[in-house]
């Protein structure tokens, strides 16, 4: 199966890129399970060899893809799928 693919941030969207399954898996939490943050996400994942900073990485690498949003609540951030995602533009 073809990864999907997300609007190129470096081109202002004229490009697509594909979204590895890696961030993919990370997305696909916070559509089932809602707003998380990264050691939310970590827990869920229940993966040894995953980190949390890995985590964070991958969410702000979907945050540049414009395929989550953050909040800030007290010292940690909370990450939502986009309405971009939600309405099913990424692949398109």
């Amino acid at each position: 199966m073809k990864s999907p693919l997300a609007e190129c941030p470096k081109c202002k969207g004229s490009g697509k890129i594909p979204i590895g399954s890696g961030l993919l898996d990370t997305l696909n939490i916070l559509k089932a399970k809602g707003p998380k943050s990264a050691p939310d996400i970590h827990w869920i994942l229940d993966d040894d060899f995953i980190t949390i900073t890995a985590i964070n990485q991958r969410l702000e690498d979907l945050r540049k893809l414009g395929l989550v949003c953050r909040v800030r609540q007290g010292r940690a951030f909370i990450y939502s799928a986009s309405p971009k995602h939600i309405a099913g533009q990424e692949g398109k």
